[in-house]
């Protein structure tokens, strides 16, 4: 969990939070060492509690009876130790060995090691199941006592053994000071600014603002904010980031309390949002602001819980980006840390927020725009939207490698008009061009070796190998296999364009008005 405060925004800060589900973020167990009297904390969930408490179905013989008889996972106590824990965390450091966990059908489940971490330097892996800690069964156990067990020490050791598929392992971990960066930032493709939020942290924001300048004096013309695995953090840090990422005015979220009262809160900065969104129609969202200078789309998943889901939401319902990704986790209630006499605190549920538009994402998520189950499809994704938006925002920045109209012999190679031999032609649906003409237009070799009757395009990532009249290609130790082959007309060679560009990794525009072909390489 991490500490969030619900505020006026110009408040100091007080003990609110939104639950998450990350390893780092100090799941407790709930070994009080006193517990506060049981009136104490009935007279705090009596006035406070996010729905009013019918008494007579609750078992309050006990803490343990009442908290579950809420049926709240999020409403619990923490003593005074836990209490320690818990805010440490919210620095972003910890003695662990720096794993992501879920709990999936009973087991404690490896989502991520944190690169560089202990675990990673092991070997653990996404999807490791860990089954033991030092000597202690652990499956059916509650998450929160894993993590206790498993938590320690800067340079003592934990053995853990995980099962990998079928197959259990054995390994032994020395924990170390786990520092989250809770921001991190670079360029990538040239001129997009790719960034990583772990965390709301604390100085969250003001990081976030340095990464941006950095990466704008670098040259990004748009950016990726990576939200995948981020649990949640400040709620403060959201609103802050929220001002960073919205024009002024626009909604954030609306916190419903006990009494049905709706609050609403918006971004506040005195200048408007400093990025812009880029949304295509076939996305189905209103292109809502124009003329503010970056475009923006966020990646979020499964992992995405608390701070992350409002961010996002607000992001993607007030059309300031393309949300792309799962479904995040769903977690839209609002926790209020009451310190109580024994030097513990009450953790309760005090409100529940709905998104800009006013939905309830509790339990169901937040839906992106486009939806992509794979990681890294989810960033190539979030990649080819932004430079589709840049490619038609800054034309004057930004040209295809070459540009072919079919049928004619007219082209042009990195803007200088080249007049072709052969033009491309349509033949059986497809277009055809000659493929030494575009390979070695993008820079590549092209050979044809006259004894094995074979065309060979040589490139960083492999050689390509291919054979007239055949709709196989070879590279290295892969076959790929098209719907059309290869044509020999005259002395020259012609692939679909789409063959071609898909073998060499590159990408086409078809504008057809011109039957014109833009390659991007």
């Amino acid at each position: 969990m991490l500490a969030f405060r619900l505020r006026k925004r110009n408040s100091s800060k007080t003990f609110l939070v939104v639950a998450i589900l990350l390893f780092f973020a100090l799941l407790f167990s709930r070994q009080a060492l006193a517990e506060p009297s049981i009136d104490e904390v009935k007279s705090w969930l009596e006035n406070n509690y996010v729905e009013k408490i019918d008494w007579s179905k609750i078992d309050d013989s006990s803490l343990e009876s009442i908290f579950k008889s809420l049926n709240d996972p999020y409403t619990s106590y923490l003593t005074p130790k836990e209490l320690e824990g818990f805010m440490t965390s919210l620095g972003g450091s910890f003695g662990g060995i720096g794993i992501y966990i879920e709990q999936v059908e009973g087991y404690v489940t490896i989502t991520a090691p944190i690169k560089g971490s202990p675990a990673d330097k092991a070997g653990l892996k996404p999807q490791d199941k860990i089954v033991r800690v030092n000597g202690l069964d652990v499956i059916n156990v509650p998450m929160s006592q894993v993590v206790e067990l498993i938590r320690g020490v800067p340079g003592t050791e934990v053995e853990i053994i995980v099962l990998r598929g079928n197959q259990e392992l054995n390994f032994s971990v020395i924990r170390g000071l786990i520092e989250i960066k809770s921001v991190e930032g670079e360029l990538i493709d040239g001129n997009i600014g790719y960034i990583k939020l772990s965390m709301f942290g604390e100085k969250t924001a003001m990081e976030l603002r340095e990464i941006l300048n950095l990466l704008d004096g670098k040259g990004a013309l748009g950016y990726i904010l990576d939200l995948r695995y981020n649990g949640g953090g400040y709620l403060d840090t959201a609103l802050d980031i929220a001002d960073i990422l919205l024009p002024k005015g626009k909604p954030i979220l609306h916190v419903v309390d006990r009494s049905e009262h709706q609050q609403t809160y918006r971004a506040n900065e005195s200048r408007p949002g400093r990025m812009v969104f880029w949304i295509g129609p076939e996305l189905g969202v209103e292109n809502s602001y124009k003329g503010i200078e970056k475009s923006l789309v966020v990646l979020v998943n499964k992992g995405s819980a608390s701070a992350a889901e409002i961010l996002a939401a607000a992001i993607k319902e007030n059309g300031a980006g393309v949300v792309v990704g799962t479904e995040t986790f769903g977690k839209a209630s609002v926790q209020q840390l009451v310190n109580l006499k024994d030097g513990g605190v009450l953790k309760m549920t005090t409100a529940y927020y709905l998104t800009p538009m006013g939905n309830n994402i509790n339990g169901r998520g937040l839906i992106p725009n486009v939806y992509i189950e794979d990681d890294d499809q989810q960033l190539a994704e979030a990649t080819e939207i932004l430079t589709k938006w840049l490619r038609n925002k800054h034309k004057d920045l930004f040209s295809p490698a070459i540009t072919l109209f079919v049928g004619e012999h007219k082209s042009f190679v990195k803007g200088k008009e080249i007049a072709m031999a052969a033009a491309p032609f349509v033949e059986g649906g497809r277009t055809y061009v000659p493929i030494r003409f575009v390979s070695e237009g993008l820079g590549l070799e092209v050979n044809w070796n006259e004894n094995k009757q074979e065309i060979t395009i040589r490139r960083d990532k492999g050689t390509i190998t291919m054979k007239p009249n055949s709709n196989i290609a070879v590279i290295g130790n892969e076959q790929y296999t098209f719907d059309a082959p290869v044509i020999i007309k005259g002395s020259r060679s012609y692939l679909p364009i789409r063959f071609l560009i898909q073998l060499i990794e590159g990408k086409i525009d078809w504008i057809e008005d011109k039957k014109q072909i833009d390659i991007w390489y």
